[in-house]
């Protein structure tokens, strides 16, 4: 099986997602992604060696909203979608009209609107408020949540993972609270489709690898969610692509 990711690297960027593609190696499953140069054809070039790889892709992960900026590239994920390969997307604020633009097929939007707590990470425990998809989120007892923003789904999709009453929504252009509260703070949601294609949104940092941050911040990411990562490959993998299906996780004893 092979995921796609949509993103050209240059040669000073970081794979900032290496532990979510060792927990895909662990799977059977392959993350693939490119790096280019600071030669502008050589750069073209990996872009080009990307696109023509969405044909063979079982699945996808849009890291940021660059790749939209193409509408082949748009196009070819749509289309992809259509046939019933699955899309994970990370929410991306600073594009956050054209990533809206591509999400709005999906009545999936993403939003300013942080979700914050008295902490720069706080944990999302499992109950039936928060924890909304028992398969996507299977054997999870807690999801460590960092720097947060609001998603809302509508008609044929539906929120994944939802704050507490402990969070608050805050405007992210004043840095206020904000006074629009007529949604669930939803930081992951899905859209199904009926031929087994599907777009997973994730508006938190769930699977970035841990770091350090310049004022001595740990953002844990995918060391505090691996089982929620390796859910998420099997949820991707499960259907839409040439290879086979990975079998889906058990449920905990």
């Amino acid at each position: 099986m092979l995921i796609e990711y949509m993103h050209v690297l240059s040669p000073r960027d970081a794979f900032k997602f290496q532990r979510l593609s060792e927990l895909a190696k662990g799977l059977g499953t392959e993350v693939r992604w490119f790096r280019g140069s600071d030669s502008h054809d050589e750069n073209l070039a990996a872009w080009r060696e990307a696109y023509a790889l969405m044909d063979r892709a079982d699945a996808f992960f849009l890291p940021n909203a660059e790749p939209l900026y193409s509408p082949e590239f748009t196009q070819k994920l749509h289309d992809r979608v259509a046939a019933g390969a699955r899309l994970l997307v990370q929410a991306d604020i600073n594009d956050i009209d054209l990533m809206n633009g591509f999400l709005a097929r999906y009545d999936l939007t993403t939003s300013r609107i942080k979700i914050a707590d008295s902490g720069p990470v706080f944990n999302l425990g499992r109950s039936p408020h928060s924890f909304r998809d028992e398969g996507l989120l299977a054997g999870v007892q807690e999801v460590a949540v960092q720097q947060a923003t609001a998603i809302w789904s509508s008609g044929e999709s539906s929120p994944v993972l939802v704050a507490s009453d402990r969070q608050l929504a805050i405007n992210a252009d004043k840095d206020l609270p904000s006074d629009f509260c007529g949604r669930e703070l939803a930081c992951m949601a899905v859209w199904r489709g009926g031929n087994g294609g599907a777009v997973l949104v994730v508006s938190a940092g769930l699977f970035y690898d841990p770091y350090t941050g310049p004022t001595g911040v740990e953002w844990p990411g995918v060391s505090a969610n691996e089982r929620l990562g390796t859910n998420v490959i099997r949820f991707l993998c499960a259907k839409g692509g040439p290879g086979r299906a990975i079998p889906s996780p058990a449920e905990p004893s």
